[in-house]
């Protein structure tokens, strides 16, 4: 038996506990590391074996609020065993507050430390509380857990524990750390379930789960332990794994045993590295980690090829890339700065977003190369699963046929040091000689080339005028000569914008075509890529009420836009003129252009006004990629078209009903493209559009979905840079699948905060105590109203672009800020032919004539609505329907049919918000 030193404390001698038990020591008795902790001199009260040199700790009472120097722990006269700090403030206390008082406590010889009261009953005891340990008789109750700690000698709660649920199931669980929350069961008993009452740890080492009868319903451990010659306890570890471990009591006994703590037998799990696999969580290890068991079957996390560990004092935070990641913009120019590392039996479950089959392994690593989101990619049978950091559950082991192809930047890599060494002072003047040479070679060649393109361009601007085609666009390609001669020499001038004049011409062709022809003064510098990518974007314009793009010059430096003339004139004339409509015809706009009587269908009208149109929903497919398939149907006859409209009209049958929900799926991007999201318009048709903080990245082509706009988080240095970002909430919308970090009953300040400090947290959702945090890229975008969910995007406070592409839309679209465009396109969606501006003041949207807040139109609006100074009761309300409409979210505008209720009257104008509220001068 080993030695005790059993010791009662009186409750009225309100004594100080000075003296070391059986494992409960005095503070100061175990002074933690303070290299190992971020505490200086703190202090846990704990119990140990003390016959032992190892100081082993069984249990803890405060091991998440360790105790300062200078802390007591005292029996006071109401019977309260209490903890205290330096300052009084009390840390712990058992019994709890209102109970019985204890009159003594006791430290038994089985480890169990009770305080009891005057009969002699315990009113309390540490076996009740057990923290990461079971000692023999100790039991488990229905509710009962252990939580390892978190490392091997911080003795803070971790990332796994062990319960008893009340249904009797006895399961290992992952945490979501820093929470004590469970998230996934790693081992189960199963057959427990609804029977199981207890779990029993006997003196002789067997583990097992009974029924209420004693029937033992599961074995845990089997192994028999001669408890007269051997110390026995049962660990939860740091690292996941449920263990039993001897010591031999003495130096006699340890004939068989060595005289340290031995782990015994059939450990569970057997391999915790296979047995965590869970979609939102890391695994066994940290996030791009791996786990792989070493040869005394213990885990160890190791940091694949280009990684290193983001804390070398705590391995199981995880790792974090030493090289630059490939550019979204140009992927395909960094294809040759990286190469693939191969990792035979390794996988990165759940970490997908793209899977290929059949393929060969060549083409598996090629098309990782050249994918800027791929980070690794694991190739088995002909199946090639492309994968997103932060990695998943990365494991190693001999029983996997995966292969992970790492991608890593060449120049993270140095040869090895194999290479034969040689005499510096000969290497010196062989390079110095071959430096010089080559030096003189390169000046040489490059002047020669310099002369040579400087004459044969001049001579090809001299002779040969440019006449570049854009494919799949009906615009006509005119030399600077054709519309010198169809404008007489640019000699009727018509008006004079931003970038130019405007003149009159014919062309001549048969039809004597009337043009107005814009010549770009401003743009003579801008480079051929640039010039006909914005001639793209408004060549694909297309809107009943916006003048039509018929063609282009793009010649030496001459840079000319051909539209259709407006021989009636624009209609900012009719708006902004000396002869203004009076109220009467401007509500007769508002309810007659842009829609009939019943919300349905746009009339036929002379007049029209509207900022900017571009390609609007996703194209018809009968069977598309995407699976869908519309009914259309077409009326023979004008006399048929009165039902049916002479165009292709979509009847109330399509499958599926909404595609937007209907694709979704752990690997691929969804109904649109990576980082966008889907939503369905008036028309029950999808239209992909990218988040706040995101582009397309191919205007002409939105299914290739969106790409960030701000320089990502650093994840070497997260932290000072969680005040440079922002959260930007879309309701209801999620992103299925992009999940890696799972949190529940949690706020959602701290679902906000909480991606906020994690670089690999591109958006975090939030729906009723639940926290996704997600990676980009994005997949399964949908923003729907049967959804509950809020995305919390994370951006760039001040949006930082990467690149001039908004500077370049905004000279094409010739508006400087985002107060004088439509909402869709500060949120780079497509604007449809049903987002027209209705005029109710007759004002431009900037006026630089009026000084403060009433120069922006709709500030100025607002600012009228919110202080209340609108007399008229029609006006206002519709003002406020017009605030509705330009909301800068998408979700929060109102429908058409909901507009024409709310301008009849038929249904009463909410209260409309901000529609600017991310705006840095929006209002409070």
């Amino acid at each position: 038996m080993a030695r005790l030193t059993i010791t009662y404390l009186w409750a009225h001698l309100s004594l100080l506990l000075v003296v070391t038990f059986f494992g409960l020591h005095h503070l100061g008795s175990l002074l933690l590391d303070s290299n190992k902790l971020v505490m200086l001199a703190t202090y846990l009260l704990a119990i140990w074996f003390n016959n032992i040199p190892e100081r082993t700790i069984v249990w803890s009472a405060n091991r998440n609020n360790l105790a300062q120097r200078g802390s007591t722990v005292q029996l006071t006269a109401d019977g309260q065993l209490v903890l205290n700090n330096q300052s009084g403030t009390r840390i712990w206390t058992r019994p709890e507050l209102g109970g019985s008082g204890a009159a003594y406590a006791a430290m038994l010889d089985t480890g169990n430390f009770v305080l009891a009261g005057q009969a002699g009953a315990n009113l309390w005891q540490s076996f009740d509380e057990p923290t990461d340990t079971l000692l023999p008789t100790q039991n488990l109750n229905l509710g009962g857990e252990l939580i390892a700690p978190y490392l091997e000698k911080n003795y803070s709660d971790g990332r796994f524990k062990l319960i008893l649920q009340d249904d009797g199931n006895l399961v290992m669980q992952t945490t979501a750390y820093p929470l004590t929350t469970s998230i996934f069961a790693y081992w189960t008993t199963q057959s427990s379930i609804g029977s199981g009452h207890q779990l029993i740890f006997n003196q002789s080492g067997y583990m097992y789960v009974v029924a209420t009868n004693g029937t033992i319903l599961n074995p845990v451990f089997s192994n028999s332990v001669p408890s007269q010659d051997l110390y026995l306890r049962a660990t939860i570890d740091y690292d996941g794994v449920f263990r039993q471990y001897v010591y031999p009591k003495t130096a006699s006994g340890g004939k068989r045993w060595a005289m340290n703590w031995t782990t015994l037998p059939n450990s569970i799990p057997s391999n915790i590295c296979l047995a965590i696999r869970y979609s939102a969580a890391s695994g066994a290890c940290g996030f791009n980690s791996y786990c792989t068991l070493g040869d005394d079957q213990r885990p160890s996390c190791r940091c694949p090829p280009g990684y290193t560990f983001s804390d070398h004092d705590d391995e199981r935070k995880g790792c974090k890339k030493t090289f630059i990641s490939q550019d979204c913009d140009h992927p395909s120019q960094e294809i040759d700065s990286f190469e693939i590392r191969d990792m035979p039996n390794t996988n990165f479950p759940y970490a997908d977003y793209e899977v290929f089959s059949p393929v060969d392994e060549d083409w598996c690593r090629q098309s990782c190369l050249s994918d800027c989101y791929c980070d690794v990619a694991t190739f088995i049978d002909g199946k090639c699963w492309k994968k997103r950091g932060p990695l998943l559950n990365g494991v190693t082991d001999p029983s996997l046929r995966d292969k992970a192809l790492m991608k890593v930047r060449i120049a993270n890599w140095t040869a090895g040091s194999s290479a034969k060494k040689r005499d510096p002072s000969a290497l010196i003047v062989t390079g110095s000689v071959l430096l010089g040479s080559s030096i003189f070679l390169i000046v040489l060649s490059l002047l020669g080339i310099y002369v040579f393109f400087t004459r044969w361009n001049r001579q090809k601007r001299k002779v040969i005028p440019q006449h570049h085609v854009i494919r799949d666009m009906n615009l006509q390609n005119f030399t600077y000569n054709e519309l010198e001669t169809a404008t007489g020499g640019f000699d009727e001038e018509l008006g004079r914008g931003a970038f130019g004049p405007v003149y009159k011409g014919v062309l001549g062709d048969e039809d004597k075509q009337i043009i107005a022809v814009k010549k770009l003064e401003k743009m003579a510098g801008e480079g051929e890529t640039e010039f006909k990518t914005e001639v793209k974007v408004i060549g694909r314009t297309n809107h009943k009420n916006l003048v039509q793009l018929v063609g282009f010059c793009n010649e030496g430096q001459h840079r000319l836009l051909v539209y259709e003339y407006m021989s009636s004139g624009s209609l900012s004339n009719y708006i902004f003129g000396d002869s203004r409509p009076n109220w009467h015809r401007r509500m007769q706009i508002a309810f007659g252009l842009p829609f009939s009587t019943n919300g349905q269908a746009y009339k036929n009208v002379s007049l029209g006004s509207s900022l900017t149109a571009a390609s609007g929903d996703l194209p018809y497919l009968d069977h598309s990629i995407f699976g869908w398939k519309w009914n259309r149907l077409w009326s023979h006859s004008a006399s048929s078209g009165e039902r049916w409209a002479m165009a292709w009209t979509t009847s109330a049958n399509f499958v599926p009903p909404n595609i937007c929900l209907a694709i979704s799926y752990a690997v691929g991007s969804g109904a649109c493209g990576f980082n966008s999201y889907c939503e369905l318009g008036d028309d029950q048709r999808p239209s992909c559009r990218c988040p706040p903080g995101y582009t397309f990245f191919d205007q002409y082509d939105e299914r290739k979905g969106c790409k960030q706009i701000f320089i990502s988080q650093d994840c070497g240095h997260p932290s000072p840079e969680t005040d440079s970002f922002e959260i930007r909430d879309m309701l209801n919308t999620n992103f299925p699948y992009a999940d890696y970090e799972y949190f529940r009953s949690v706020t959602e300040d701290w679902c906000r905060q909480a991606c906020l400090s994690d670089c690999n947290c591109a958006v975090a959702t939030f729906n009723d105590g639940e926290c996704w945090k997600k990676r980009g890229p994005l997949t399964n975008g949908v923003t729907d109203p049967t959804i509950g969910d809020k995305a919390l995007m994370k951006l760039k406070a001040k949006l930082e672009a990467k690149n001039s592409v908004c500077l370049r839309h905004c000279k094409m679209t010739l508006v400087p800020t985002r107060r004088m465009q439509h909402p869709n396109h500060s949120l780079n969606t497509p604007v449809t032919v049903k987002v027209d501006v209705y005029i109710i003041c007759c004002r431009r949207s900037v006026d630089m004539e009026i000084s403060g807040t009433g120069a922006i139109l709709t500030d100025w609006a607002y600012d009228c609505y919110r202080i209340h100074t609108l007399t008229e009761s029609t006006l206002e309300r519709v003002l406020k329907v017009a605030i509705w409409c330009v909301q800068e979210m998408p979700s929060l505008r109102p429908t058409m049919r909901k507009v024409t209720q709310m301008l009849e009257g038929v249904v009463e104008v909410p209260a409309p918000p901000n529609p600017f509220p991310f705006n840095e001068n929006s209002y409070s």
